[in-house]
């Protein structure tokens, strides 16, 4: 019974200092709606922005097992930037299916890897705008490989992009970029 309880408390004690360290911040798009961002400080002052970019699943990043894992790992001592896709929030439950029947409507019209670099920069303006961050580090699998290199072209001051498995939610959509 002894252990149970220790078990519990730890529990317990390891979720209230995730809960309390996110904090969802929102920034406006052009259209009026908002961007979900989490920013995962360290314990101690970082110099160093490590941007996490998801792959092309309908689900939330705070949802994401691996970056919380493993991919938080790549630079440990860094503060994590992490940074929703259009019309989904940290509410939605997590589920692995492709076809899910709960997906916003919003994201599935609004989502692309345009409009994930320009969420990904109005971000970074405000995140960045301090000047705290030396050091700027993007990570991307999937879908966020394709999202990272994006990045890597259209934002200045990256000291290092980080990619693997690199491909889009359709292989279409590869195609047309590859093409523009």
């Amino acid at each position: 019974m002894k252990i149970r309880a220790t078990y519990l408390t730890l529990f317990f004690l390891i979720f209230s200092v995730s809960a309390k360290d996110v904090i969802t911040h929102t920034a406006s798009r052009a259209d009026g709606s908002l961007i979900s961002y989490y920013l995962l400080q360290n314990t101690h002052d970082s110099d160093t922005l490590l941007l996490i970019l998801h792959g092309s699943d309908c689900n939330s990043v705070l949802k994401i097992d691996s970056i919380f894992t493993a991919y938080k790992n790549v630079w440990p001592e860094a503060d994590i930037l992490l940074i929703e896709k259009y019309g989904i929030n940290k509410d939605l439950k997590y589920d692995i299916a492709t076809d899910r029947k709960d997906c916003p409507a919003y994201y599935l019209k609004k989502d692309s890897p345009e409009q994930r670099v320009a969420d990904i920069k109005v971000v970074l303006d405000i995140v960045r705008k301090d000047s705290k961050y030396n050091k700027f580090i993007v990570l991307g699998g999937s879908e966020g490989a394709v999202i990272a290199h994006l990045v890597a072209a259209n934002v200045d001051d990256i000291d290092a992009t980080i990619s693997f498995n690199g491909g889009g939610r359709w292989f279409i959509d590869d195609v047309l970029d590859n093409i523009a």
